[in-house]
Order: C-alpha cells, then structure tokens, then sequence
C-alpha cells in the first residue's frame, strides 16, 4: 500500500501523520531530558563531595609516576622481544596505582546519632 499510486488528499494525510508522529517522539525525549521542568531558581554547587578526593588521588598518582620514571621504573622493550623489567621501583609504582585507584572510595566511619532516653511501655515512667 506505500508503494501504490495515492491521490494528493492521502498522500498528503500521510505526510502529516508523519510529521505529527516524529513530533510527538521529539516531544517526549525533550520531557524526559527534562526541558519541560521549570528553570531553578537557584545556583546550584557544581561538583560534588567527593571531588576532592578523586584530585587528591589523581595528584598522589602523578606524583608517584613521575617519581618512579625518576627511580627507572620504565624499563620496558618492545622490540626485538617484549621485556618488562620488574624492579622494585616498578613494583612499587603498580602497587601505588592499585592503591590511588581505590583512595577516592574509601569510607569514613559512622557517627553515632544521638538517641533520646527510653521510656517504659505501659507506664508513666515513675
């Protein structure tokens, strides 16, 4: 039936309904990306808590990196065979990039919350 002769009514009736349908599809993904919401009415912090711990990790990284290549931690051949010198600065360094990889996750203990008096069921207390 698409492929068959129409009028100009129907084929104009399906040229809208098409427009009308990737209309509506347009219409729900900007609703749900959220353009029906209002504009916020405050500034909102950009970043969140935990982005000084992934920095701090990042640099502790850096750091060790740089100072391993300093120690001759990149003793590494490609050609003619594949060699990888496992040093103790090299060691080193993987351990400390295993270790900076997992710093940003680490949890900090609870706080006890203060809990109110406990009053005796079924009984005024005296």
């Amino acid at each position: 039936p698409g492929a068959a002769e129409a009028g100009r009514a129907p084929l104009a009736r399906r040229l809208l309904a098409g427009s009308l349908d990737r209309a509506v599809d347009v219409a729900a993904t900007l609703e749900l990306r959220g353009y029906s919401l209002e504009a916020p009415t405050r500034r909102s912090k950009l970043g969140s808590r935990f982005d000084g711990r992934f920095y701090l990790a990042g640099a502790l990284v850096l750091a060790a990196a740089i100072v391993a290549k300093a120690l001759g931690a990149d003793d590494f051949h490609a050609y003619p065979t594949v060699q990888l010198g496992i040093g103790p600065a090299t060691v080193a360094l993987s351990a400390l990039l295993v270790l900076g990889g997992l710093a940003p996750f680490r949890r900090k203990p609870k706080r006890n919350p203060v809990r109110p008096a406990a009053v005796p069921l079924g009984g005024s207390g005296v």
